[in-house]
């Protein structure tokens, strides 16, 4: 079996030191700053619109629709700064996000066109 230690010392040689990674954050245009401060905020708000609706499916306790609506409301606010620092429209991003899925669903969702995932044959792409 292979030892802890021996392990985070392997990690710690394939890691990039934090003091370059901090050195090159320091350097980056406010602009990306903005777009990880986003990524970063939809991630954690991802994390409590789960953690409340965890609530509902694992401990059957009535879903609290305020903090639900709260979470969705922060989420939003994220997207839109990301959207914000990358110019993009909100408009512009569900046109594409429907582009997808109908390439992906032409006669709309089942199991099976899950399965076979249309727009990704042949293409070696993932999600």
């Amino acid at each position: 079996m292979l030892e802890e230690s021996r392990y985070a010392l392997f990690v710690a040689s394939r890691s990039k030191n934090p003091l370059e990674i901090r050195k090159e954050f320091a350097d980056k245009n406010p602009i990306d700053v903005a777009i990880l401060h986003g990524v970063m905020g939809v991630a954690t708000e991802a994390g409590e619109l789960l953690g409340a609706l965890k609530k509902s499916f694992a401990y059957n306790q009535t879903v609290d629709y305020e903090n639900v609506i709260e979470e969705i409301g922060d989420i939003e606010f994220y997207l839109t700064m990301i959207r914000n620092a990358m110019q993009l429209g909100r408009g512009e991003v569900l046109e594409a996000n429907m582009k997808k899925l109908t390439e992906r669903y032409p006669e709309g969702y089942s199991d099976q066109a899950a399965k076979e995932r249309a727009d990704k044959i042949g293409e070696g792409k993932e999600d």
